[in-house]
């Protein structure tokens, strides 16, 4: 059984050999010469070689002459005599069947000159799809058994993928085609092929760079119409008629590019990105620092630099605005500036502009920011004067190295440095951030490493040594050495963990001292041998999905040859002194088929893979166990491909609930996701599905609409009830339904409908010359005729310049908002919002939001304005994380007063914020940042609620009592949300029905949530399969407070409710009726 993927590349040209082979006995008389009918050489299997023919007779009496024809698998060696062949000419026998490449001659006996030999033809054994060109074709295989190229050859698509490459004589690609990949238009249509084709000028260059396209024609060969089939494509596809980007080059053997333009119709009448290439002058004024050789070290200006000692490059966008890169000899670039005036006033003056210094070694030191560029040019280039050390903190990155150039410490804007410490084989050995290094005993980040240079064990180390101590330590460590941890983590009393390691500084008694050493967690490989170590688990529902009766799916079986690989962890609970621990299982092909991990809830996560011979997933199969929540509950994931190895379909199985098609897919000619179909087989709604999105693209490949024609509600098109949202994005703005166009590839705006209330709004995007949001202007059209207006509703950003502002680091300095507000009917600013930074710093000190009405200020989702006064909103700590926030009242941890309201752990992660007046939040990760728990205290008294995640399962409970209760099990872009079903018949309604879609354990039910998503995967509709059904009866009784039942759910409130209106005495006639009211 052949079991690993066969790739192979061939090579065809037309090989011209003619060989001669001279004996004493016999000779080739040159002008006896043989060949074919047709003159063709090349066959393919199941294909008979033409009959051979003497072209020209040998050069002796025509009469008393013998024929042998002999053949050879080698052009010279080997010949032997074919059977009955004995003619002048000889025919190929139908059988057996050509099946290699061979080699043939004729042998003529003469009498007088005895026997005279042939020209040797050789009969190529060529695929079936040889082509007389210069090509490569490789073939990738996806299915098993396959050991020979002949074999290959006639796979079909689907079993295989093959792409050519064409090249002309100069060895330059020309085509490359990729058969049978472009998908139908239509159920059962043949398959296309991809095509991607290059041309050359006179010099060589490719001018012209055209985009793929798609074509029936000539299946898996050259295609001979190019210049005529692609342009069609993009005319018919995209009405577009320059489908390539085009490049001018300079008239230098450079080949620089002068000018290129995108492809596309507006793209090519315009102007394109043009480059200036050039040296620096005078007025350019770049300035040179140097910088001494210690960490912190401000850079020093030592002047200008002399007129033609850089290379200048002048990029010229589609707007005609400016990008500049100044770069020395070494091609290092020195100084960047970014157009932002319409017309700068100088050379710094009206540019954004950015420093990069390099030391004498070309390593990088310092970049200073924008705004750190502004301080230099207005205080003679210096760091000396007055705040200019602040400018170095806040306004550069600083970098420092050692004597192997290795980055040992760097420093971010608004943050403490990170120091760096390696061993001799320069590996990261300590690490200490600026929190760290604030600690009253500063802690490190430690790793231990093997010999394979594999972390074993990363900790927290607290010691006063500095880095120059642990650098000595660290380079007097031995080569190799061993430690031992007692008791490593939850493993129970005796138990013990031997490493042996290679280059480390830190002892056995350093690693089992709790007070100077924390294990974060420990890695482990090459066998099963560890403690904790899980047995694989063979209680997965994989093979219900595919059945390894199917050749190409993958048995799955551990193997125990995992040298090389990492086969478990043990991690620690941050803030505990419990580890969870992981064990991972490999096939023989070393992919990973199954993982178990300890959840927080003290129970298993076992995830298993099932895997095609073309190394697709094509299951997953997760079994979950929680200590007081579900027990061995399997989640089943099953793929579904098409032909080339796109998944069309995601089904779920939940429990023992039956198999779900949960989304399907379907692609365009061009690979495209072109339809994503939510819930497929949904029928309630009265469509095939919950929703369809629908996806269109723009000529660049960018995504221009989901469900386009629903958002643009397209006559003849549009259906109200056929989707619940829709999208429309512009660029070029070519059909003008926007206010601008873009040439930049930014969104020039974005319009959305939505089912329910059926109006189409949108947003005008305007930027400035730097690429920098400034105005977001907010439409809608309540029904098609009516005009685009704000008038009612209106949700527009700018600025009170009329455009959002930013400094020269692009934070914010003002931003206006607008919004409706209950009970007044035009819209108002909602948020008029200043932002205030620390000086000479892009550290946020305040916002202050200056709206009119501020008794409803942050009443409905604006910016709260906290009652601060003139004190700073933001406190940070030595990492630069917020750890006091003013506005969200984030402040006073354990109600100390003056306390920071946000605690972080090493990680950068908050893992407790106190908002003042409501509650606190506690959050617990594993070391590696993941997060495990939730739990939120609210003030001045509650229960403390908790969430719980383990895997895709995430639970609560509550101190109050209750216990473990599954909320939701996650999905991709969904959820299956735990709900107990309700079925009355009394009560405020006279029937109520809440179900789901499929049962779970403690007589709960489950619903599918879908989350339908916009193009930044922003979640803008959550749909549900969650059944609510409710029944009311209109008696018009008064009796036992029914009509206060009855008057709301069938009238309008006020004395014109309609219930109480038409309640009439039962008629004296209506003897058979029993009640006291009836309707008028």
């Amino acid at each position: 059984m052949h079991n690993k993927q066969l790739r192979k590349r061939w090579m065809f040209v037309i090989v011209l050999l003619v060989i001669a082979s001279m004996t004493k006995a016999q000779q080739w008389n040159p002008n006896h010469k043989i060949g074919t009918v047709t003159g063709n050489y090349h066959f393919a299997p199941g294909q008979t070689p033409d009959q051979l023919v003497e072209i020209f007779p040998a050069a002796i009496p025509n009469t008393g002459l013998t024929y042998q024809w002999y053949s050879s698998a080698a052009p010279t060696t080997g010949f032997t005599a074919i059977g009955g062949a004995t003619g002048a000419n000889y025919s190929w026998p139908g059988s057996p069947a050509f099946s290699q490449t061979m080699y043939v001659k004729r042998v003529t006996t003469s009498g007088a000159l005895g026997q005279l030999e042939s020209n040797v033809v050789k009969l190529n054994f060529v695929s079936a799809n040889w082509e007389d060109i210069n090509y490569i074709r490789e073939h990738d295989v996806k299915v098993t058994g396959i050991t020979t190229w002949q074999a290959v050859d006639q796979l079909a698509i689907g079993s295989k993928l093959q792409v050519t490459s064409y090249m002309d004589g100069l060895g330059r690609s020309t085509q490359n085609v990729s058969k049978g990949t472009a998908t139908p238009s239509s159920i059962g249509g043949a398959w296309g092929d991809m095509v991607q084709f290059s041309e050359y000028d006179q010099y060589g260059r490719s001018s012209k760079t055209f985009l793929p396209y798609t074509t029936n024609s000539q299946p898996g060969k050259f295609k001979t119409s190019t210049a005529t089939e692609q342009p069609l494509y993009y005319t018919t596809k995209y009405n577009e008629t320059a489908a390539f980007s085009s490049t001018v080059f300079d008239n230098s053997p450079l080949n620089r590019p002068m000018n290129v333009k995108k492809p596309g119709t507006l793209w090519a009448a315009g102007t394109g990105i043009s480059a200036e290439y050039d040296l620096n002058v005078t007025a350019d004024d770049v300035q040179i620092f140097t910088i001494d050789y210690s960490p912190g070290s401000s850079p020093i200006r030592t002047g200008a630099y002399p007129p033609y000692s850089l290379y200048k490059t002048v990029s010229i966008d589609e707007n005609g605005k400016k990008t500049i890169e100044y770069a020395d000899k070494a091609g290092r670039t020195i100084l960047k500036k970014v157009q932002l005036d319409d017309v700068p006033l100088d050379a710094w003056n009206g540019w954004i502009c950015t420093y990069s210094i390099f030391d004498h070694f070309g390593a990088l030191r310092c970049q200073i920011l924008p705004e750190g560029v502004k301080y230099l040019a207005a205080n003679s280039w210096s760091f000396s004067g007055t705040n200019g050390a602040q400018v170095l903190a806040e306004q550069c990155y600083q970098y420092f190295y050692d004597e192997k150039g290795r980055l040992i410490w760097k420093k971010a804007q608004g943050a403490q440095p990170l120091t760096l410490v390696y061993d001799s084989r320069d590996r990261i050995a300590f690490m200490q951030d600026g929190n760290q290094a604030s600690l009253t005993t500063p802690q490190w980040t430690a790793n231990i490493y093997d010999d394979l240079d594999r972390i074993l064990v990363s900790l927290l180390y607290n010691t006063t040594q500095t880095a120059t101590s642990l650098r000595s330590s660290v380079a007097g460590a031995a080569a190799a050495s061993s430690v031992t941890i007692a008791n490593p983590g939850n493993t129970g009393g005796g138990a013990s963990i031997t490493l042996n390691t290679s280059i480390n500084a830190l002892t056995s008694t350093d690693l089992n001292n709790t007070t100077t050493s924390t294990v974060l967690f420990y890695q482990f490989y090459d066998n099963y041998t560890f403690s904790g170590v899980r047995s694989f688990n063979t209680n997965y529902t994989n093979l219900t999905a595919y059945s390894t009766a199917d050749p190409n799916v993958i048995p799955i079986a551990a193997s125990g040859r995992v040298y090389g690989l990492p086969t478990g962890k043990r991690i620690r609970v941050l803030g505990t002194n419990s580890f969870l621990s992981s064990t991972q299982y490999y096939d023989e092909k070393n992919k990973l088929i199954q993982s178990l991990e300890d959840n927080i809830k003290a129970g298993v996560d076992i995830a298993t893979s099932q895997y095609h011979f073309n190394g697709s997933v094509l299951s997953e199969c997760v079994d979950h166990t929680a200590s007081g929540g579900y027990t061995n509950y399997k989640v089943l994931t099953k793929f579904i491909f098409d032909i080339i190895g796109r998944v069309t379909s995601t089904q779920k199985q939940f429990g023992s609930n039956p198999l779900k098609t949960f989304y399907s897919f379907e692609y365009n000619d061009i690979g495209q996701l072109k339809t994503k179909r939510i819930d497929p087989g949904y029928i309630a709604g009265g469509n095939a599905d919950l929703e369809s999105l629908n996806f269109s693209y723009n000529i660049h490949g960018k995504l221009t609409g989901i469900n386009k024609d629903y958002a643009l509600k397209t006559p003849g098109v549009y259906n109200k009830w056929e989707h619940f949202f829709g999208m429309y994005l512009g660029f070029d703005n070519a059909d003008n339904i926007f206010a601008n166009a873009n040439q930049l590839g930014q969104v020039t705006g974005q319009l959305w409908n939505t089912q329910g209330d059926d109006a189409q709004r949108r947003f005008d995007y305007t930027y400035d010359n730097a690429g920098r949001l400034v105005n977001a202007v907010f439409k809608e059209k309540k029904k098609p005729g009516d005009t685009w207006l704000n008038t009612t509703m209106d949700f527009s950003v700018n600025g009170n310049s009329g455009k959002i502002t930013y400094d020269l680091n692009s934070n914010l300095l003002n931003m206006l908002q607008k919004g409706v507000m209950p009970g007044v009917a035009t819209p108002e600013i909602v948020d008029n919002l200043s932002y205030v930074y620390a000086p000479y710093s892009s550290r946020l000190e305040k916002v202050t939001d200056n709206m009119l009405n501020t008794a409803v200020n942050g009443q409905f989702g604006d910016f709260k304005d906290g009652s601060n006064g003139a004190s700073a909103d933001y406190v940070y700590d030595a990492n630069g994380n917020v750890v006091i926030d003013l506005n969200k009242n984030a402040k006073d941890y354990g109600g100390v007063v003056g306390a920071n309201g946000i605690k972080y752990n090493f990680l950068d992660k908050p893992e407790q914020i106190r908002i003042a007046g409501k509650g606190t939040i506690q959050i617990v990760y594993s070391a590696e940042g993941e997060k495990l728990q939730r739990s939120f205290t609210p003030e001045p008294s509650g229960p403390v609620i908790t969430t719980s995640y383990a895997s895709q399962f995430v639970y609560q409970e509550s101190s109050s009592g209750g216990g473990l209760v599954l909320q939701y099990i996650n999905f991709e872009e969904g959820r299956m949300r735990a709900i107990t079903p309700v079925s009355q018949a009394t009560g405020t309604l006279d029937a109520l029905t809440i179900d789901g879609n499929i049962d779970l354990p403690n007589s709960k039910r489950g619903v599918f949530d879908f989350y339908v998503m916009d193009y930044l995967q922003n979640v803008r509709m959550v749909l549900t399969e969650e059944a609510y059904y409710a029944k009311n009866t209109c008696t018009m009784e008064t009796g036992s407070g029914r009509n206060t039942i009855e008057e709301p759910i069938f009238g309008q409130s006020g004395a014109g409710n309609e219930v109480s209106s038409t309640r009439l005495v039962t008629p004296g006639a209506w003897s058979t009726n029993s009640s006291t009211y009836v309707s008028r």
